[in-house]
């Protein structure tokens, strides 16, 4: 289970955008049944079910709810990730989010997953992932978007407790259009780049730093934008 808060936001010109509406409770199941078909190699299948619960009944634009539930199913084939040099997960399968309000279209497309970790030295490695999801948009011209990703990150240990990376990320969200007879069929291309160092201050406890840069490109001119952001953080690896 995930919590979800959000507080609305004063814009530049003295208008305020409606956040609030998005506070929500999320809960997911999912199961994996795989049998080793050869040595460190695995057929699976995987299937998950999640519900998407928000506090508020009502939304800002007049939709009924914004609630909605998902599956997805899927194929996958894998390797050991801990005795190979190349580890791979790769899956396809279907994916499906149905709205409450009848006035917000369901969503649903082809899944696909791709993961894959290739050990250069024993100070460097690549890691490569392809993926699809569905976001919700909380917009009054859209219910959603199917966001298909690509990312590569190459990682140097520098040190014994010091790791730099440099990561390029390329994600396109195309989105469900509630009445197409009178808005445009929205299409966003993101761009992101991004460069870090990573401490490990104790055992699986990290102190982190970056810098990352995104570009977005829209049909919708007021879509678009370029950002800047240098971030600091901890993390712990469970």
């Amino acid at each position: 289970a995930a919590l979800f808060n959000y507080n609305n936001v004063e814009r530049e010109n003295g208008t305020t955008s409606i956040q609030d509406d998005r506070d929500r409770n999320e809960y997911m199941v999912s199961s994996n049944l795989g049998y080793e078909v050869m040595q460190s190699r695995s057929l699976y299948v995987a299937g998950s079910y999640s519900e998407r619960v928000h506090d508020e009944m009502i939304d800002s634009s007049a939709f009924n709810s914004r609630d909605s539930s998902d599956y997805r199913a899927g194929i996958g084939f894998n390797n050991d990730k801990e005795t190979s040099n190349l580890y791979f997960n790769f899956v396809i399968g279907y994916l499906n989010r149905d709205y409450e309000a009848d006035q917000l279209p369901d969503i649903d497309g082809v899944d696909v997953k791709i993961e894959s970790i290739l050990k250069l030295t024993e100070q460097d490695r690549v890691k490569i992932n392809v993926g699809r999801d569905i976001k919700d948009s909380y917009s009054t011209d859209n219910s959603g978007y199917i966001q298909t990703s690509a990312a590569i990150q190459y990682d140097r240990k520098i040190a014994t407790d010091l790791t730099a990376y440099a990561k390029l990320r390329y994600l396109n969200n195309d989105f469900e259009t509630i009445n197409t007879a009178t808005t445009l069929d929205r299409e966003d291309n993101v761009y992101d780049i991004g460069v870090g160092l990573s401490y490990e201050i104790i055992e699986d406890l990290f102190a982190n730093a970056d810098y990352g840069y995104r570009n977005r490109s829209s049909n919708e001119d007021d879509a678009e934008f370029d950002t800047h952001k240098v971030g600091v953080s901890m993390s712990y690896k469970f």
